[in-house]
């Protein structure tokens, strides 16, 4: 009965809407939005998304379907009141001392109120819909109908996987009717985004909160589309949105499925405050590792070998597919084009998503569950993302964040003078008949220019230059020296000792530096290797590619038969592929995922079309007593490093070392100082 009853609210009011866009066609955006809520909370979500894409969809219906995210006609108060005294574990008056006779946002699938506790905290009260559960289920029993009737009718909607989509979904929307799913979720996003910057989780109270009923803190709201009053850029803002996605999409894994512009807003200090963890994706560290290799490929330009990742493990055949096997060259070729248009242009998801959809099903190939909700919710995001700054660009702000997230290398200065005292260095030193810390790192200076054959008049690049102490040693022996850092403070440090220092990665370097310097006699790289790839992605091939092209780029910057000295930090070939060592490897991944090495071996082979090898010496002995070092002074110091440090940066910098300290002690992790001589 309940699937005759949706099929007939759906025709009717789809007739109702059709009439009004050929009759009363200024009248249809208010017609649409009220017809998406007669026919129930489902097709309300979907005017909710739809109203987000203010880029694409015209103004006069965004704005009316804008106020299906916390304006929906709101239920009777006596039923809402009803509902609230049987759910909550004492009587209302008991609980509160204040509560709104109205509510103050009404969504489709309940409403909010405001109260104030008798402790004074005031707190937002919501309150399921009556009989919301039996709505969705009937919404989807139509939808699931509709879906399966289009497949079968149209052959390219078959290729979008929509029935597994809508089973998702389904289970999704209806976790929303309960919400000790949502209080769950609230208090897994407040631990796991504690140290997330520009972004607020409102404190939840789970001892007031039930199936029908959830209390949490009130945050006083500025609008999503009232940004202004901030006084803060748009595409900084765009930016604030974009990295709490990558946040929860790469790196969490728990990411908020519903953000539409109802379900987060500003607080005064230009903090994203989220609301409504109804709808939550959970990606597992696995995927996560795949779409992390997949996205930075694209960052980075690696263009055929993402859409071969991307064939390889993010589509499967569909289930009635005829064909057993297709053209891969000839899929290969097409894609290319659709993701290499991802980095170039300003199109966005949405389309980039249509024309997948369209190729994938000229191949009757569907996207994975998860690769489709990635897509979906991007969509979501993406609309308002474009609303504050027209011309964001998703892809090149993650290059940018590729430095930011490097800059817990800019330590603030009491915190370098704590762990590195007067030496600078983070790197590991060289030690000689039981020598001082401090002595280590002059002998390794010495024994790196001595490689280099250092003169005077030779130029000399420092790639991941440090505070300059390198830098220093060679310019006071005659030499002309240029350093490169990612990180402000070293660039800061550097320039204050008159050294010439360019704040830049290698791969932007052509791009920062608009004069170009002299051919260099040598290039020294030290210990900046080990963030090149991850594990993971050295497994990929991703570690190749870079290395490929940082010896490229080092090439282009040296004279015939000029130096390139390197220390690294290396791994066994059979510990990076995962085939000795295991458990050890697997905690990594998931302990400190942006951790990966380089075997000797790779280093020689992908160099080779530019270098051959003058000398290559294993200084393993130097790491335990250099990281032990590191960890005494963590440990005198760890009170006031907590105080001095951002919490992320404390947290990672402890973890690192002690990974490396483990490794170091287990021998799979070893030191190489290698010289190179680039060919004729």
């Amino acid at each position: 009965m309940g699937i005759v009853k949706s099929t007939f609210k759906f025709l009717w009011y789809g007739s109702i809407g059709a009439s009004a866009f050929y009759l009363r066609r200024s009248k249809f955006p208010q017609i649409l939005s009220n017809s998406l809520v007669k026919l129930g909370p489902v097709y309300v979500k979907m005017g909710q998304v739809i109203s987000t894409r203010r880029d694409v969809i015209p103004e006069e219906y965004t704005e009316k379907l804008a106020t299906l995210c916390d304006d929906v006609p709101p239920e009777k108060e006596k039923i809402m009141r009803k509902i609230l005294r049987e759910n909550l574990p004492e009587e209302l008056e008991d609980i509160f001392c204040e509560f709104s006779e109205e509510p103050i946002a009404a969504g489709s699938v309940a409403q909010v109120y405001k109260a104030k506790l008798h402790s004074g905290e005031v707190v937002a009260v919501k309150v399921l819909r009556p009989n919301i559960l039996k709505q969705v289920q009937e919404n989807f029993k139509f939808l699931s109908m509709a879906v399966n009737i289009c497949e079968f009718l149209v052959k390219k909607i078959r290729m979008v996987n929509l029935p597994g989509i809508v089973n998702e979904l389904e289970d999704l929307l209806i976790t929303q009717t309960d919400l000790t799913h949502e209080t769950d979720n609230f208090l897994r996003f407040k631990e796991l985004f504690a140290d997330e910057p520009n972004l607020t989780v409102p404190k939840v109270f789970p001892e007031y909160s039930s199936c029908q009923v959830m209390v949490t803190e009130f945050v006083d709201a500025i609008q999503p589309y009232e940004y202004e009053k901030l006084n803060i850029p748009g595409e900084e803002l765009a930016s604030r949105v974009d990295n709490l996605m990558d946040s929860m999409i790469f790196l969490q894994g728990l990411c908020h499925a519903d953000l539409h512009p109802g379900n987060f807003f500003w607080n005064a200090k230009g903090e994203l405050v989220l609301i409504d963890f109804g709808l939550v994706h959970e990606f597992p560290v696995i995927d996560r590792n795949h779409l992390t290799t997949y996205y930075f490929s694209l960052v980075e330009g690696f263009y055929h070998f993402a859409t071969e990742y991307f064939i390889d493990h993010f589509i499967i055949p569909h289930p009635k597919r005829r064909k057993k096997d297709f053209n891969k060259d000839q899929l290969l070729e097409e894609l290319y084009k659709i993701v290499k248009a991802l980095s170039h242009s300003q199109e966005g998801f949405s389309v980039v998503f249509y024309e997948l959809v369209q190729v994938l099903s000229r191949y009757q190939l569907q996207l994975k569950p998860n690769t489709s909700k990635m897509f979906l919710t991007l969509i979501t995001v993406e609309g308002y993302i474009l609303h504050l700054n027209p011309n964001f660009d998703m892809i090149e702000n993650t290059r940018k964040k590729k430095m930011d997230m490097a800059e817990y290398t800019s330590l603030p200065e009491e915190v370098e003078k704590i762990l590195m005292q007067d030496f600078g260095s983070y790197s590991t030193a060289l030690f000689k008949d039981n020598c001082s810390i401090q002595q280590a790192y002059k002998n390794r200076n010495e024994f790196t220019m001595k490689q280099i054959g250092l003169e005077k008049g030779h130029f000399v690049i420092d790639v991941g230059c440090g505070r300059g102490q390198m830098l220093g040693e060679m310019k006071n022996r005659g030499a002309e020296v240029l350093g490169i850092t990612i990180s402000k403070t070293e660039q800061r440090i550097c320039a204050e000792q008159n050294l010439d220092c360019v704040w830049s990665s290698w791969e932007d370097f052509d791009n920062v530096v608009k004069t170009p310097y002299p051919l260099a006699d040598a290039i020294i790289i030290i210990e900046i290797l080990v963030h090149m790839a991850t594990l993971f992605e050295s497994r990929a091939g991703l570690m190749d590619l870079r290395l490929q092209k940082l010896f490229a780029w080092c090439s282009s910057k040296l004279k015939d038969q000029g130096k390139l000295y390197i220390q690294v930090l290396n791994a066994d070939s059979r510990f990076i592929e995962g085939t000795k060592y295991k458990d050890t490897s697997n905690d990594i991944l998931k302990k400190a995922p942006i951790l990966g090495f380089a075997s000797v071996k790779q280093l020689v082979t992908n160099s080779d079309p530019y270098f051959e090898v003058v000398e290559i010496n294993n200084h393993s002995e130097d790491l335990l007593k250099t990281y032990y070092f590191f960890q005494s002074q963590f440990d005198k110091n760890e009170k006031k490093l907590a105080e001095l440090l951002d919490p992320r940066f404390h947290k990672l910098m402890r973890m690192e070392l002690n990974i490396l300290t483990e490794l170091a002690e287990k021998k799979i992790m070893k030191l190489h100082r290698l010289l190179l001589q680039k060919k004729a």
